[in-house]
This record gives structure tokens, sequence and C-alpha cells, in this order.
């Protein structure tokens, strides 16, 4: 026998980071895979242990302190796991672990059920990794959250955001698939099994605030802007010459009560100019 533990499939769906699947990098010496195999074949206390001791030798071993919060995660200390990819981020704040250790703060907040933090967490992964592919498990994971906060609307509208983007993924057949299950639990006569968009129903107010001819800068600020706590949807405007693309943002009953939360938006510095416009 010789000791090294077997690696079983499926640790990394137990492991709660289920689309990060490989390292960002290789480890790099006998001690560090080895307490990789650990981690791999789920004796995560054994693998914390080990990963703490390259840490104790290496205090600036970026690989070791991220696997040290997935082994934490994994054991569900989740109040460690943070504290440890927030030190990462810290001492190797340019290192391939980077996104990593952000997708894991999203995801001890995750396992706590703090699931407001959690959908910020995803958000701004999402605004700050724009052209990430992990923005298939990030939008995926923020709708599921804020279905467990009791908001299947922004769930929903999440969810559309991920197959608008993604249409062709796994990801987007279950983010779909829960669209349409949000759809059916609603009460009678508050939606259909299908939906028009809302934006085919005018009423109220809503914010321009901001028109594109590149679609990543009006996902940049559409993100920003739900992170600020408003709902926001990007509208293709096809013009005579080319289209573009508006952020449109939130509905209000009134306008006065549109340019309330538009100057608190350029307070925060989110927005720059803003038009109120009819609802969408």
């Amino acid at each position: 026998m010789s000791g090294r533990p077997a690696v079983r499939p499926g640790v990394w769906v137990c492991a709660g980071l289920w689309f990060l699947l490989v390292s960002p990098v290789a480890a790099q010496d006998q001690a560090e895979r080895k307490a990789l195999e650990w981690f791999q074949a789920g004796e995560f206390e054994r693998a914390k242990v080990a990963f703490q001791d390259i840490l104790t030798a290496r205090p600036n071993d970026p690989f070791a302190r991220y696997w040290l919060g997935r082994a934490l995660l994994a054991r569900h200390e989740s109040t460690l796991a943070r504290l440890t990819f927030f030190q990462l981020l810290n001492v190797s704040p340019a290192s391939p672990y980077t996104l990593p250790a952000r997708l894991g703060i999203a995801e001890t907040f995750r396992a706590e059920r703090a699931f407001a933090e959690a959908v910020k967490a995803y958000l701004k992964v999402e605004v700050d990794f724009p052209d990430s592919d992990s923005l298939r498990g990030v939008l995926l994971r923020a709708g599921q959250c804020l279905e467990a906060a009791g908001k299947p609307n922004e769930a929903q509208s999440v969810y559309r955001r991920l197959f608008d983007r993604f249409p062709a993924s796994a990801e987007a057949r279950e983010a779909q698939d829960r669209v349409t299950a949000l759809t059916l639990a609603s009460p009678p006569g508050t939606a259909t099994a299908t939906p028009p968009p809302a934006r085919s129903q005018p009423s109220g107010f809503t914010l321009q605030v901001g028109t594109f001819k590149d679609r990543s800068r009006a996902e940049a600020l559409r993100a920003r802007v739900t992170q600020a706590g408003l709902l926001a949807e990007i509208v293709i405007a096809a013009g005579k010459e080319r289209k573009g693309y508006r952020v449109l943002a939130g509905r209000f009953p009134t306008a006065d009560k549109a340019k309330i939360a538009a100057k608190r938006l350029k307070q925060e510095k989110i927005i720059t100019e803003y038009r109120v416009v009819r609802g969408p």
C-alpha cells in the first residue's frame, strides 16, 4: 500500500464550486500534489492540514491558500474559508486565483444561507470578469440564491440573462427549466405559462441609463445597476444604420420616483447620465 488516496469522481460537486473544475495553476511540488490528492479523494481534514503545513513553510503560496479555503469550505467551516479567500486576495491580488477566490467567497455566503450577500458577490464577479466562461455558473448560482431569498422575479431576470448569453450551455437549459417552473408556480392572474416580455406591457416609467454600440459595455453597466439594487435589462435598438444596446433600469409609478433613483445612481458613480422614459 502506498498510502496515496484514490481519487473519487464527483468530489468537485461535494466541494461546492462545481463550475470550477480545474486549478488555474498545477501543483508545483510533491507536497502540493499530495495535498491536492487528499482533497480530490474527499479527505478534507487531511487536505486542510497538508495545505496549512505548506503555508507554514511558504506563507505567500497562492496555490496552497486557495486550496486551503476550498478544504475549509468542504468541511463546512465557511467563516474560516471566507477569511482564507480574502487573505489570498490581499496577499496575491494579481494571481491566477483572484477569480476562483472571489467565487469561493460567494460560495461561503451561499453555504451559510446568507443569500443576499451571495447574490451581491456573484453579481460583482459578473461586473469585474464580464468575459469569463465561469459566468455560466455564476449566473445560475445567483438565480438560485435569489429564488432561495424569495425573489422569483429577480431570479427569472438573471436566468434570462444566462440563456441570452450562453444559449447552448447546460446551465442555460437549467435556467430555462427554472423560469418555466417559476412561471407555472405563479399565483393565478399574476403570470401565464408563456409570459410576454415585460417591455411589451408599457406602464409607468423607467430609466434609460446608457446606450452602447458594444453589448459587453451594456452588460457591464446592467450588472452594476443590478448590483446597486435596481433590476435592469438590455433592449436592442435597431437604428437606420446599425443597432445599439439600451440599458433600462427600474420600474417606477411616477417620473419623480424615477429621478430620485437616478440621482442615487449618479451619487454612487454608477451612471453619468440618464433619461426618464415611459415603461418599456
